[in-house]
């Protein structure tokens, strides 16, 4: 069987609408569904009343790394560094978090902030003009997309993750 993987929200929502539930019952209905959690499976699959379809809760997992190597890395100026990780799609709150920031520079809060991430040119040019007209710049990186170690490495330079998602059940970066 066709499966997907749910971890976000918005077919609950959908679903109210009798053509959208008349929908996603004929395009699940014989799929496999694994979501993130129970709640999750209740809130967003139950109303779908799905028959032949498979559900399973499967929690989400990430490999454990030894963390010590990578906070030796965290700045120690005194200045809170901010880390944003994700996509930088809107519905991931990159734009709510740059008009939280440009409120910080405004108000004297000390801070630095790195955003690691990536999405479509057009949103991430939008990113970095944001920045430069929010007079950001000397405060706010934007790395773009980091794997593996650089990942890690950014983490570890971070005082405060900050993920202000929109859409999220689940957010994996949270495991991360």
């Amino acid at each position: 069987p066709l499966i997907l993987h749910l971890h976000g929200r918005g077919i609950a929502e959908q679903a109210t609408s009798q053509l959208w539930r008349t929908l996603y019952r004929w395009g699940l209905n014989r799929c496999a569904i694994v979501s993130a959690s129970p709640g999750m499976s209740a809130r967003e699959l139950a109303p779908l009343d799905l028959t032949d379809g498979h559900l399973y809760v499967v929690p989400n997992t990430v490999d454990r790394i030894d963390t010590a190597r990578f906070v030796s890395a965290r700045v120690r100026s005194g200045t809170p560094r901010l880390l944003f990780l994700s996509s930088t799609f809107p519905f991931k709150g990159i734009f709510v978090l740059l008009e939280s920031l440009q409120r910080l520079l405004r108000r004297g809060v000390a801070f630095e902030a790195e955003i690691v991430g990536t999405s479509t040119v057009e949103h991430d040019g939008r990113i970095e003009q944001l920045i430069a007209t929010h007079g950001l710049s000397s405060r706010v990186r934007f790395l773009g997309g980091l794997y593996g170690e650089d990942k890690c490495h950014a983490l570890g330079r971070a005082n405060v993750f900050v993920h202000p998602t929109l859409n999220d059940y689940f957010p994996l970066v949270i495991l991360e």
